[in-house]
């Protein structure tokens, strides 16, 4: 194989041209991405989660009360800013979230095996019979194929993993550096590849990635800019709930990804064929470390906070894109000690590697998820996403989904937006499930931590990651502080104090509620709203 990367005759025409160029997927890889296409439909589900994102953007989008959960309360409960503009302007459209969600599927799980494709034939050798190893392991993956739908943010992270992949072999191509540039607006966390890519351009090109960098900055200071004028805060609400130091369970969280999937097995197997083959696999193994760096840098940061409440999520970004940096060894292995014998078993090859991969699932499982009616049970704290694709099955429908788009506008008739009159709530009450809470778009909902923004800041102890324990009588107590208040905003909890309205919990911790409170009601006042997103309240202790 050629090494590019310090030809003194390269020239941008080269990068261009390797970037717009369709490479062609193999009948095996066809074999693979249909059937990659199939099983995901088989998985398709909601996470209870992604309710949340449907709140916000139909209050912003159908009843034009702003990109809030409820109305006049400025708390970002959401993670990935990029996902809510993108089911804005699809809702925009009048397009219900099941055709949406599925849309999505259809267009990233594509995208996603076709960069697969060209990643692998830029690192296999010329003429070599393909296999493609990574896109068999990754196209049969129950955890993967799980995560292309769930409502949430979660496709865009499969895709901009394997996009990371891309750009460490073309650091050059002006659209890569773009992509990368808007992942922090996927995830957060997203930020840590970024800056290890964005040095790694730098140390290894000897050229920092302007491009990237500028457009990066930009969306970012933008992103931040408008949160702190529109909800006074530096960092998103789930981030109060969510970051935690939990080594041990993190550990635990890794090892139920890894061992489900084999993935020890595979680093093995392809740690050896490596060491075999070093001569031939050399001018492209500091991009395959590369690769493998970046995703162990995110895993880690998974790893402190305890991982998440379901299995595979959190990794998908690492187990993917580490899973990238094995594409092209076996076309090398082949080609180097077989030359041309054994060609016609090569796709035999690729049929049993997808199928074995068919056949892995996680401990959460009684039996494998292709079946129905799959029995679902937590192990080390964490769940599966068949617990919520049985929970929601009533979702998965669109009889159902035109009934709620039915209920939506009967909300906007009965409260007079045709009208210009303003909106306004039948009433108050505190709900656990997001998808019950999305259907009354008509009630104030105070949710347990996800989306109240006094909760996530509340001291409580960790049932399983992300999920506290307490917070639900805490829930009631504002409900009923709303419930007696003859205004809601600021001072509302001084004066529930005064009044005797209040629990003990708040008026012991009213310093901190205030602080917090002056940033859920904020009136847009830029400079204000600064002050605010640097100070930092304590933690509420019930």
């Amino acid at each position: 194989m050629k090494d590019y990367t310090h030809d003194p005759d390269e020239t941008k025409a080269h990068y261009f041209n390797t970037m717009i160029r369709f490479d062609r997927p193999r009948p095996i890889e066809w074999f693979y991405i249909l059937g990659g296409l199939i099983l995901a439909v088989r998985y398709f589900w909601f996470m209870d989660d992604a309710f949340v994102y449907f709140r916000y953007v139909d209050n912003l989008v159908l009843l034009k009360v702003g990109l809030v959960y409820n109305q006049g309360e400025y708390v970002e409960a959401f993670i990935s800013p990029l996902w809510v503009v993108l089911l804005s302007l699809f809702r925009a459209a009048g397009i219900n979230y099941l055709l949406i969600t599925g849309l999505i599927t259809f267009i990233c799980f594509v995208t996603f095996s076709l960069m697969l494709v060209k990643i692998n034939r830029q690192l296999s050798p010329p003429e070599a019979t393909i296999i493609n190893f990574p896109l068999a392991y990754l196209a049969f993956n129950y955890g993967v194929l799980s995560y292309f739908s769930s409502g949430l943010e979660t496709p865009l992270v499969q895709v901009i993993a394997v996009t990371y992949a891309l750009y460490i072999l073309n650091p050059k191509s002006t659209i890569l550096q773009i992509l990368l540039a808007v992942s922090p607006l996927i995830r957060p966390e997203l930020t840590l590849p970024f800056i290890i890519c964005s040095l790694w351009a730098w140390v290894y090109y000897k050229k920092i990635p302007l491009k990237m960098i500028s457009t990066a900055v930009f969306l970012g200071s933008f992103w931040i800019i408008l949160r702190i004028y529109y909800y006074a805060d530096l960092l998103p609400n789930v981030f109060y709930l969510k970051d935690i130091v939990d080594f041990k369970q993190g550990i635990l969280y890794l090892h139920n990804t890894l061992a489900a999937y084999y993935f020890y097995v595979v680093v093995v197997v392809f740690s050896f064929l490596t060491i075999i083959k070093i001569k031939s696999l050399r001018p492209d193994m500091a991009k395959r470390l590369m690769m493998i760096l970046t995703a162990v840098s995110v895993a880690l940061y998974i790893v402190k906070i305890g991982g998440d409440s379901l299995h595979f999520r959190y990794l998908a970004f690492s187990f993917i894109l580490a899973t990238c940096a094995f594409s092209g060894i076996l076309e090398v292995y082949h080609k180097t000690s077989f030359s041309s014998r054994y060609k016609k078993m090569v796709p035999a090859l690729g049929v049993v590697i997808a199928l074995l991969v068919l056949s892995f699932y996680p401990a959460q499982l009684d039996k494998h998820p292709l079946f129905h009616n799959v029995g679902c049970r937590h192990v080390d704290k964490i769940a599966d996403a068949a617990f919520a694709r049985k929970a929601l099955r009533k979702f998965l429908s669109f009889d159902k989904w035109r009934e709620k788009e039915r209920n939506i506008f009967r909300i906007l008739e009965s409260s007079g937006q045709g009208d210009d009159a303003e909106f306004r709530y039948k009433g108050v009450i505190a709900g656990w499930r997001c998808s019950r809470n999305y259907t009354l778009l008509d009630m104030k909902v105070i949710h347990p931590g996800l989306t109240d923004a006094i909760l996530a800041r509340t001291e409580m102890k960790s049932v399983r990651p992300a999920h506290k324990v307490g917070l639900w009588p805490l829930a009631e107590d504002i409900v009923s502080i709303h419930k007696a208040s003859d205004f809601v905003g600021r001072g509302m909890y001084r004066r529930a104090v005064e009044k005797g309205n209040s629990p003990e919990w708040v008026e012991k911790n009213l310093e901190t509620i205030e602080v917090v409170e002056r940033k859920i009601y904020n009136n847009h006042n830029f400079w204000e709203n600064l002050k605010l997103a640097f100070t930092f309240p304590k933690r509420v202790k019930p």
